[in-house]
């Protein structure tokens, strides 16, 4: 025979450490994400009829992006070769960043394939990556290797800058 604990009908020793139940249960139905409409937000849905499709339009973007992105990076390394303060580094700084990472993104692509092989050494398996970058477009990278060069003034400015930056920031450690 059980034991009657408080006012329940449950009639086991253990039921006095069993968790009390819950009234209200979660419901399973799933939430949309959140992140999912931010994304919306930041590459709306287009039609895949209409001309932002079109290859020709695409490629006339792309160009005139390149073109505001090297626009801006002249200027500013223009700039920089008249007044050397922190903002003009910062902002020529930001300019090559945005140029590179816009050429990279566009010209080059990689493919990945990794292989297993076993270690000598402990007789274990061992997985090694191999990575093959592809250039997509030959006069783009050959564009991007001639301004960085019309750009080696300040370049080797923005290199001294962030040598000097790094030794202060081993004096602060």
């Amino acid at each position: 025979m059980g034991y009657r604990v408080g006012n329940s009908d449950s009639t086991s020793l253990l039921s006095a450490f069993a968790p009390p139940e819950r009234a209200k249960k979660k419901s399973k139905e799933k939430r949309p994400l959140q992140a999912a409409r931010f994304l919306s937000l930041l590459y709306p849905k287009t039609d895949p009829h209409s001309a932002v499709q079109d290859p020709s339009l695409v490629h006339e973007e792309h160009q005139t992006r390149l073109a505001y992105l090297q626009d801006r990076l002249c200027s500013t390394g223009d700039i920089l070769k008249n007044t050397r303060t922190l903002e003009t580094i910062a902002a020529y700084k930001q300019a090559v960043k945005e140029f590179v990472q816009y050429a990279i993104k566009h010209n080059y692509t990689t493919e990945s394939k990794s292989s297993i092989r076993i270690d000598r050494g402990t007789g274990m398996p061992d997985t090694v990556i191999f990575t093959k970058i592809k250039v997509i477009d030959q006069k783009l990278a050959s564009f991007v290797r001639e301004l960085m060069s019309h750009q080696v003034d300040q370049l080797t400015v923005l290199q001294k800058t962030e040598e000097i930056y790094g030794m202060l920031v081993d004096l602060l450690i």
